[in-house]
């Protein structure tokens, strides 16, 4: 195990969070599916999620691992035209996507890097707007050992979940089928 020290030090380049890991998202599990999970799945039955055996519902935290994460997060949000269709969908032809496709094209290339996919879950929340009608957002919950952070399309940076001002809907389960309510939903 690394010292803090060294811990600290290999990642000082990628902005390791710097206070003490938050705490895991409380949630429980519900029959409500978001709209379009079902199809997006038929749509792409190379998915984990279509029947393989989850993996671990939480990454042990590294320095390599939050690299990784960094990387991917940066590369495919500045790689896609955003556009702000709805649904679930897959890149257009001139690159255009919205929130569900980063956060999907963020979770194919980590599990390419051998990352458990049971622990990168699409997630639905809501941003509040000024005038009160809530943006629906999809952002990827990287579950850890040490908490639970948000990949976001509209944030260059990686956050612990809690510090986004977000109401939190629901999450993927660990087991890829069924979708889980999180209890607390305005951090």
């Amino acid at each position: 195990m690394l010292s803090r020290r060294a811990f600290l030090a290999a990642g000082a380049a990628y902005a390791l969070p710097a206070q003490a890991m938050p705490a895991r998202m409380v949630t429980q599990p519900t029959n409500q599916v978001p709209p379009g999970w079902r199809e997006f799945l038929a749509s792409m039955p190379s998915d984990p999620a279509n029947g393989a055996t989850p993996g671990d519902p939480a990454l042990a935290f590294s320095p390599a691992m939050w690299r990784d994460l960094i990387d991917a997060h940066r590369e495919i949000n500045s790689s896609i035209a955003w556009t702000l269709i709805y649904g679930w969908r897959k890149r257009g032809p001139h690159n255009e996507g919205n929130c569900t496709t980063a956060t999907m094209e963020k979770r194919t290339r980590l599990i390419a890097m051998g990352y458990a996919w049971s622990a990168l879950r699409p997630t639905r929340c809501a941003i509040p707007d000024q005038d009160a009608a809530h943006t629906e957002h999809c952002v990827l919950t990287v579950c850890t050992d040490r908490g639970d952070f948000i990949l976001d399309n509209v944030d260059q940076v990686i956050r612990p979940w809690h510090e986004y001002r977000y109401w939190w809907h629901g999450r993927l389960a660990a087991s890829g089928r069924a979708w889980e309510t999180i209890l607390n939903v305005n951090a």
